[in-house]
């Protein structure tokens, strides 16, 4: 089976953040950005800069993964 890939720069990445933001501001302000530890970082700080709006992340594992993490059930609030 063959899976078509793309691949995009972090500004690219950012812009698409920015113009999805743009487009969740005509319904919503959020007051939180939440995203997920190790992957959304570089999504949630575009967004969350966009709103002026706090970020906090949260730790996803499954149950027999302690080698990669060793923290559980772990979230945190990041200053902005």
């Amino acid at each position: 089976m063959k899976i078509d890939a793309f691949f995009m720069n972090e500004n690219e990445i950012k812009q698409d953040c920015i113009a999805w933001a743009e487009e969740i501001a005509q319904s919503y302000k959020p007051d939180l950005i939440i995203f997920v530890a190790k992957s959304g970082f570089l999504f949630a700080e575009s967004i969350a800069d966009y709103f002026s709006c706090p970020m906090a992340y949260v730790i996803a594992s499954r149950p027999d993964n302690k080698k990669k993490d060793l923290k559980k059930n772990y979230t945190s609030i990041t200053k902005n």
